[in-house]
């Protein structure tokens, strides 16, 4: 789809928001004498991120069936019982 005139291109790309829930890998490995950081090693905060990202990969095709079956509407509204529950 052409852009509108007097719009860029890159006007209609959007980037999400960082979800707060999500573990952030940054100060995980830090030393803990900064104040800011955990002390724990590389490897561990791969794992300490690891998990969203593979339920979202598991979780994914169910969700592309429920909204291919019945519309993008109840995938959105399962998602938010989802979050609102857990």
């Amino acid at each position: 789809m052409p852009p509108r005139p007097g719009r860029s291109p890159r006007a209609r790309t959007r980037h999400p928001a960082p979800a707060p829930s999500r573990p952030r890998p940054q100060p995980l490995p830090l030393p803990t004498p900064t104040g800011c950081g955990l002390g724990r090693s590389t490897p561990v905060a791969g794992l300490c991120v690891a998990p969203p990202g593979l339920t979202m990969m598991l979780v994914a095709p169910v969700y592309a069936r429920l909204s291919a079956r019945h519309g993008p509407r109840a995938s959105l509204v399962l998602g938010l019982l989802v979050i609102a529950v857990g």
